[in-house]
């Protein structure tokens, strides 16, 4: 355990970033307090302009940098070319620390959709995969629910077999439990985010016909 030097609130080591500067190699401020001051410092990224590249020396437009909120200008210091340049040689002459940051990106990027780290996302043909945002999908090419690629998820198979029809503009699938990897019926509902665009007292009316009708209900006026 150990106080931050901001909050003064007592957390756990894993919520202090490193610093081998530091006798318990902790940093004195924790991470939320430091996320917390970056956002506030942070700033905005201009849109038109020139600026000198740090490493090869030359004037570029803003559009040839990438961002860096935590920069006065917004910018970052090298520009894009110079970048990517340092970066690939890094790559080679640090092969093992490369391939370890990037293992945990990837770690980090599958903590923020809730995927499991022995869950595997390429599995064998047959078996799907899971895309990027945490859904299982399948290549059926040719098939009613499948998009312009070949492309569809599982939750959308489950619907199309259950109700016999596939989903319309402005329908989609929700899990009610919020696992997106669970594809029972039982988890399953279809929601609609569909409106009617004019604001007319009849366009509205007109709408709800139309929208019961396909539903299957019927309408009489009293």
């Amino acid at each position: 355990m150990k106080i931050c030097s901001i909050c003064k609130t007592e957390k756990k080591l894993e919520e202090f970033t490193r610093d081998k500067y530091k006798k318990d190699s902790k940093k004195s401020r924790c991470k939320e307090c430091v996320r917390k001051n970056y956002c506030e410092k942070s700033n905005v990224r201009p849109d038109k302009g020139s600026k000198k590249c740090g490493h090869c020396q030359t004037e570029k437009n803003y559009e040839e940098f990438g961002s860096n909120k935590a920069n006065f200008d917004g910018l970052h210091f090298w520009c894009l070319i110079c970048a990517r340049k340092k970066a690939k040689e890094y790559r080679l002459k640090y092969p093992e620390n490369y391939e370890r940051e990037k293992h945990k990106k990837f770690l980090n990027w599958r903590k923020q959709l809730g995927v499991e780290p022995e869950i595997r996302l390429r599995s064998r043909k047959g078996e799907g995969y899971v895309n990027r945002q945490g859904y299982l999908s399948f290549k059926k090419i040719g098939h009613p629910c499948a998009d312009k690629n070949g492309r569809v998820q599982a939750s959308h198979l489950v619907i199309y077999e259950y109700t016999g029809r596939i989903l319309k503009k402005g329908e989609s699938v929700h899990h009610k439990n919020g696992m997106r990897l669970d594809n029972s019926i039982e988890n399953l509902e279809v929601w609609s985010s569909s409106q009617p665009g004019g604001q007319r007292i009849e366009d509205k009316i007109n709408w709800c016909i139309q929208f019961l009708d396909e539903n299957g209900y019927r309408v009489e006026k009293k």
